[in-house]
């Protein structure tokens, strides 16, 4: 008997897994947040998510995932570009607020997949962002305090001897604890 391999020959080497990161994510009123730092976004909103895939050889394809569920796949086409902007669109209408993990995955012609690309969103319910006081909603502040996170200047944790300690940067209304 003979052993028999299958191979593909062509001009390009492929070297390298594919590269990926999110880059931002647009709103249906066209406000922008960039995905590298941990974005707030709004219940009851849609959202465009775009990240940035790059190869060797060729990109094929580029899956969204919120958490463990599949959103979206991005077919680059039959010309496997080495570059990509790959996006999705994002309901968050059914959503719970809380932290959400936004992970994607490019692949390439050769097979490869790139590593795990991560983004984190903070959802917050929709009176945190519409410019108003909403006192019966326990908002002590224009869209802050309560839900929507701590109001500028008020504490992200336990404040012992004037300074915040355990600081939990999902109640800062600017998603930062200092």
């Amino acid at each position: 008997n003979s052993c028999l391999g299958v191979f593909r020959v062509g001009v390009l080497v492929y070297t390298e897994d594919p590269a990926f990161d999110f880059t931002e994510a647009i709103n249906r009123a066209g406000q922008h947040f960039d995905l590298a730092n941990r974005a707030i976004f709004s219940l009851e909103e849609v959202y465009q998510l775009f990240a940035q895939a790059t190869d060797d050889g060729g990109l094929t394809s580029v899956d969204f995932y919120i958490g463990e569920d599949f959103l979206n796949t991005n077919e680059t086409g039959e010309d496997s570009p080495l570059e990509f902007l790959a996006q999705a669109e994002w309901a968050t209408n059914d959503l719970q607020p809380q932290v959400y993990e936004l992970t994607a995955r490019a692949y390439d012609a050769a097979g490869h997949e790139s590593a795990l690309g991560r983004a984190s969103v903070v959802i917050r319910p929709a009176h945190c962002f519409n410019n108003a006081l909403d006192e019966n909603l326990q908002e002590t502040g224009v869209d802050c305090g309560g839900e929507c996170g701590a109001c500028e200047g008020d504490p992200c944790g336990e404040v012992i001897e004037n300074s915040c300690t355990d600081p939990d940067n999902q109640i800062c209304a600017s998603n930062v604890c200092d």
